[in-house]
Order: C-alpha cells, then sequence, then structure tokens
C-alpha cells in the first residue's frame, strides 16, 4: 500500500455558490432515478435517520452552511486559536429534507450540531404539475420543508431546521450543558 502526503480532509472542498445535487437511487432496481432535486449550498457531516412517509424521502441530517473545513486542525486546537466568535460562526445543524420519490417523468422532462430535515416527495405525478409547485404542500408533516418544481423540470428541497443552536452561550464563553 503507498502512503499518500495528504489527508482525507484534503480531498474536500467547498463551492459556496454550487448548489447542492440530491442523487436518488430507486431501492428496487438500485439505479438513480431521472428527476434531478437541488438545494441550496450545504455541507454535509452526518446522516442521523432517513424514512419513507406517505410517499416522500424524509432524511435528517447534520450540516454546516459555510464550513471551513479546516478550523478544527489539531493544531489550530492545541493554539487556542479558536474564539467563541470564529466557533459560532462555523457552527452545524440538524436539517431535515422531505423528497418526492414515486415519481412520474414523461420524455419531455428527459459546528456544534444541529439537526435539519428534508423531505423529498416520492409520489408525485410531475405530468400534471405546474412550474412553482410546492409537492408537499398540505401533507400535514412538512412544517417548512418545500419541494418547488422549477423550469428545467428540476425540483428545488427547501429543509427544516429541527433544533436551535445549543450548548453554548456566545456572549460569555460558558457551557450551557
Amino acid at each position: 500500500m503507498q502512503v499518500l502526503d495528504f489527508t482525507n480532509l484534503d480531498c474536500l472542498f467547498w463551492k459556496k455558490d454550487t448548489p447542492v445535487l440530491v442523487r436518488l437511487l430507486d431501492k428496487r432496481t438500485g439505479k438513480e432515478v431521472e428527476q434531478k432535486f437541488r438545494h441550496a449550498p450545504f455541507f454535509v457531516f452526518h446522516h442521523a435517520n432517513a424514512f419513507e412517509k406517505d410517499g416522500c424521502l424524509v432524511v435528517d441530517y447534520c450540516q454546516f452552511s459555510h464550513p471551513d473545513l479546516h478550523m478544527f486542525d489539531l493544531e489550530n486546537m492545541r493554539k487556542g486559536s479558536l474564539s467563541a466568535a470564529q466557533m459560532k460562526d462555523q457552527l452545524a445543524f440538524g436539517s431535515r429534507m422531505i423528497i418526492p420519490i414515486d415519481i412520474e417523468i414523461d420524455n419531455a422532462i428527459d459546528q456544534l450540531a444541529f439537526g435539519s430535515r428534508m423531505i423529498i416527495p416520492i409520489d408525485i405525478e410531475i405530468d400534471s404539475a405546474i412550474v412553482g409547485d410546492d409537492f408537499l404542500k398540505g401533507k400535514g408533516f412538512e412544517k417548512g420543508c418545500k419541494a418547488i418544481l422549477k423550469e428545467d423540470g428540476e425540483i428545488w428541497l427547501e429543509q427544516q431546521i429541527l433544533s436551535d443552536i445549543g450548548g453554548f452561550d456566545w456572549r460569555d464563553s460558558t457551557s450551557l450543558i
């Protein structure tokens, strides 16, 4: 085995202006579904939960909105150079995304962590939808999540923040836990 002079972290990079492409595989066939889902830029470091509900895939995960991937390098920790203000700007939070997964597509549309949820609708009829439709509206469990049909046929996802940033009081740098 060859030892290389870089870490896994060195292989990661952040594109702050590039939306996230959510790739969905059909659990029956193992193939990627044709429908494209996008979300505002974020960096995921942990998936907490995923389940199907009422024709949607619900995904809970921890994310950074504006990550500095090297902030918690050991050398920075040893120097003690991390201020509470720096850490506050780098907190991760939990999110939930809800994604529709049963989609019929016609040929024309060839740092402290907090929780987020994304809901991906899977049981939608794209042929009868119009641009701007929210496939999660009226589901009863969407709670701020959205799945909006865009002009290019992609579905833009918006998440729900599941928890407040907690555990640390940034005003006086004392732990709240």
